[in-house]
């Protein structure tokens, strides 16, 4: 049977076929039938309840299907899944059309965190390269390559190996697209500080150190699963005064700590993270791609792009953990003036001292789209910023939309809200998004109460399936914003100022 079923503004030819012994599964409901189809000549393969369950935008949304075509769908169960492939974004795919490394346009090369230096070339697993920096520069530095593909082995990639060129390794940011993929295993990304000489002082520890950023235990985790965080105490004596608590106070170039098991710090169980830029990918208009990383501190933000002006480029990434940037007012996660898209698959983004993603276009004369896929951000907000968001986005006006965000099945827990907070004329679509015990920023000198979604000045917030748990207020709406909801569980009062909440 034939069947033409319309979505994203385009008509979808569907033939359905009856499963095969493989594809039906005993006691399967109806809706496992293979549909084929067809769009943008392009072929795929859907099950039925799939293509039943196709979503349509909602009006008014200005994503630019055109450039980033993609269909969202609503499983059975609730899920929101899209078909776009990560590494199917037009300037990503050619990275890994792997040809012959000698003549070919993508370079390959290896590093390996275990490795003594870098003496390695770095053209295989086994002569592999010490640091991700080193091993990208060397296909930088080759004329007939035109995109970078850099292999981590899983390991542990400090400060000395760090990504952006301190600790003698060569400079400069990334000046080709690239992929850096971990393998292997986990791979962290840090600008940690090893090898440090701990001297006793009463009961706490000391070692010379200045530009320390964070502390974290790297044997015992926080209530929300992630490494314990030292607490910043006033003074020396205030570290040795904690009881049961990791603590830690810097004077100089003096670092004094006391973990909270009081036991001598290591390497092992204690990692220092300086205050240096660790993933930054710098002004350049090429594109990147990375999956399989944790990725630790940072000093403007764990994982950035540079406000240098419009650029065209595409962002990508997968499986990826990011958190614990060090100073006031940063965010886990902050790119901005992309002209282009932007691709969040299954990323975490923890312990900002501002917000966990960051979404900012501050120039005129393009947009960009943000698909963001089981995101994820707990605990983000901090003393001396004044907006902590989940998932923030900036700017644009009236009529000027240069943010478009799809976020699907997110997951936000312990902001110093609001949680959500699309600002300016951006745009945000989300659609099964779990949005746990905001606190609000007014702790913090911030205006915003305890609340799940806010939008300001022109903005514009789609809600479907979401669901506000444990909050003063579900929805406020500032200036001429709009907030429109679809099976909306508020779980708080609504504080709507002079904007509209309504359906869709």
């Amino acid at each position: 049977m034939f069947k033409f079923i319309h979505g994203m503004g385009a008509i979808l030819l569907a033939l359905i076929t009856a499963p095969t012994a493989a594809q039906q599964l005993s006691g399967s409901p109806t809706g496992n039938e293979v549909v084929r189809v067809i769009q943008n000549g392009a072929t795929k393969s859907l099950s039925l309840a799939q293509v039943q369950g196709l979503q349509t935008p909602p009006a008014g949304f200005r994503w630019d299907f055109a450039a980033h075509p993609l269909n969202i769908y609503r499983s059975p169960n609730g899920r929101y899944h899209t078909d776009l492939e990560p590494r199917s974004i037009a300037t990503i795919a050619p990275i890994f059309a792997r040809a012959n490394q000698a003549t070919g346009t993508t370079l390959v090369t290896y590093a390996d965190a275990a490795k003594a230096d870098n003496s390695g070339d770095g053209l295989t697993a086994s002569t592999a390269e010490q640091g991700i920096r080193s091993a990208l520069a060397d296909c930088e530095a080759n004329a007939t390559a035109q995109f970078c593909l850099v292999y981590a082995k899983a390991g542990d990639y400090d400060r000395t190996k760090d990504f952006n060129g301190t600790g003698g390794q060569p400079a400069g940011f990334i000046s080709k697209p690239t992929a850096i993929v971990c393998y292997g295993g986990p791979c962290i990304l840090s600008p940690t500080q090893k090898g440090l000489t701990w001297t006793a002082n009463g009961s706490a520890w000391q070692a010379t150190r200045s530009n320390t950023g964070h502390v974290l235990n790297e044997v015992a985790n926080d209530a929300f699963g992630d490494r314990n965080d030292f607490v910043v105490q006033a003074s020396v004596a205030a570290v040795q005064n904690c009881v049961a608590t990791d603590c830690m106070f810097t004077d100089g170039s003096t670092l004094t700590i006391k973990r909270a098991d009081a036991v001598q710090p290591t390497d092992a169980n204690t990692r220092v993270l300086l205050n240096s830029d660790v993933l930054n990918l710098g002004p350049n208009p090429v594109s990147f791609y990375m999956s399989g990383f944790t990725v630790l501190g940072g000093a403007t933000a764990t994982f950035q792009d540079n406000t240098g002006g419009l650029r065209t480029k595409d962002v990508v990434v997968q499986d990826t953990y990011f958190a614990y940037p060090a100073g006031v007012g940063r965010n886990a996660v902050q790119l901005a003036d992309i002209n282009g898209f932007v691709g969040f698959w299954r990323v975490t983004a923890n312990k900002g001292s501002a917000d966990g993603f960051n979404s900012r276009f501050q120039v005129t004369g393009g947009a960009t789209d943000w698909l963001l896929v089981d995101p994820v951000s707990y605990d983000v907000g901090r003393a001396g910023s004044q907006s902590n968001n989940c998932l923030t986005s900036h700017d644009g006006g009236l009529n000027d939309v240069r943010v478009r965000i799809i976020a699907l099945n997110g997951i936000c827990r312990g902001t110093a809200g609001a949680s959500i907070r699309p600002i300016g004329g951006s745009q945000m679509w989300l659609a099964g998004f779990t949005i746990d015990t905001d606190l609000g920023d007014t702790q913090f000198g911030g205006a915003v109460s305890s609340t799940c979604m806010q939008a300001d000045d022109y903005a514009i917030i789609w809600a479907q399936d979401v669901r506000c748990n444990r909050m003063l207020n579900s929805m406020t709406v500032s200036s001429t914003a709009t907030i429109n909801i679809r099976r909306f569980d508020g779980g708080g009062g609504l504080r709507a100022g002079a904007g509209t909440i309504g359906g869709f």
